[in-house]
């Protein structure tokens, strides 16, 4: 059965390629804690044209002469400069500020933070707002052939041909008692629903919602509160052009189309149209089981990582951590006689304060090196 391509009745269909390439996941870590905290660094406030707040943390040690790795933190995400600082005998903090005014556009007063509470209370900020995904709960709707509806997919019970996929994603959970990732199922009220699906892959934690064994509101407050969703076809399903993907509401963005072909399996992508384009690319042919599983998951999981990135479902991310970062850089109001000090200790005229730049601070791990030198990539 041949699946649209391109635009189709408002959807965003992936044209498959020729050529294929590896499927790797899009990881977003936790970059200040990771590369900053545990090295020297200092960190400033900084306010653009717009007065919307950032910091910029700065790692004390060059990556090569005169040239000092950046992380800019803003409220929807990072980037990473790379800071050269002249020479002279200006104060090595005037010159820092210079640079990030030189660098950055519509930075309006930069100043540097002296308290040593700060670096934790911006771990506790980065921790609480993470880039980083670790678990994935996806709906999983049968559908058969002459369905156009999710309405009268929802109908349809477990039958073999879909068993027999949904085995192969993952494997059967009681919820009674389970302990690691529900993905919002059995909470109170959820009597009706007492099995599911779930995996562990690729060290992320996959629930599945499986339209068959939920009920009608189950449908609506899982399913329909899903950012992704899987439609699984009959083999003998002869079209599927997914007219009426709205009645599963407004937040399912990323949609994946099943089709077994023997013992081997079609697949298809498709997305609302504000989702920016992610990787892998799907290439042009069939696929095994074990790949089917690989790529979906994979796909799956950078579209739930785009989404954050993407209007409608980029403001659940970056409202929240908008709101967490100006009231954090209030708490820290501009000290520019504690920022002498900083400028004393770089002269080494004096050892006060250092730890306020962890400027006493030692690598957890033995022989660690920040990975400045390692990385290319400047929006995270």
């Amino acid at each position: 059965m041949p699946f649209p391509t391109g635009n189709y009745n408002g959807l965003k269909f992936y044209v498959p390629v020729e050529e294929d390439e590896e499927w790797k996941l899009d990881i977003r870590e936790d970059i200040y804690k990771i590369d900053f905290l545990n090295f020297a660094h200092c960190n400033f406030i900084c306010t653009e044209t717009t007065g919307e707040h950032f910091v910029i943390s700065v790692l004390l040690e060059p990556i090569k002469p005169n040239t000092h790795r950046a992380l800019q933190t803003t409220k929807k995400q990072y980037f990473e400069h790379f800071l050269v600082v002249p020479e002279g005998e200006e104060e090595f903090t005037t010159k820092i500020e210079k640079c990030i005014k030189d660098t950055i556009p519509n930075c309006q007063n930069v100043y540097p933070v002296m308290d040593d509470k700060f670096p934790m209370d911006f771990v506790t900020l980065e921790e609480s707002h993470s880039q980083k995904r670790t678990t994935m709960k996806l709906g999983v709707i049968y559908s058969k052939n002459g369905q156009k509806s999710p309405l009268q997919m929802f109908e349809n019970g477990l039958e073999k041909s879909f068993l027999n996929f949904i085995n192969l994603m993952g494997h059967k959970i009681t919820l009674k008692g389970w302990t690691k990732y529900k993905g919002d199922m059995n909470v109170k009220g959820d009597h009706n629903i007492t099995e599911t699906y779930y995996t562990e892959w690729n060290n992320v934690e996959v629930i599945y919602h499986i339209a068959p064994l939920l009920d009608k509101e189950g449908h609506r407050r899982l399913i329909g509160n899903d950012i992704a969703v899987m439609f699984f076809l009959d083999e003998q399903q002869e079209m599927f052009y997914p007219t009426e993907v709205e009645q599963l509401g407004k937040v399912p963005q990323i949609f994946c189309v099943v089709q077994p072909v023997g013992n081997q399996y079609k697949v298809c992508f498709f997305s609302l149209p504000n989702i920016k384009d992610f990787a892998p690319n799907i290439p042009r042919r069939l696929f095994s089981a074990t790949e089917m599983k690989d790529l979906v998951l994979t796909k799956l999981f950078n579209g739930l990582v785009m989404t954050n990135y993407c209007p409608p479902m980029n403001r659940l991310f970056y409202m929240p951590r908008s709101s967490d970062l100006d009231s954090l850089c209030e708490r820290y109001p501009e000290d520019r006689r504690k920022a002498a000090l900083l400028n004393k200790t770089k002269k080494g005229k004096s050892s006060v304060g250092q730890n306020m730049f962890g400027l006493d601070k030692k690598p957890k791990i033995s022989g660690k090196k920040p990975r400045a030198a390692e990385l290319s990539i400047t929006q995270r």
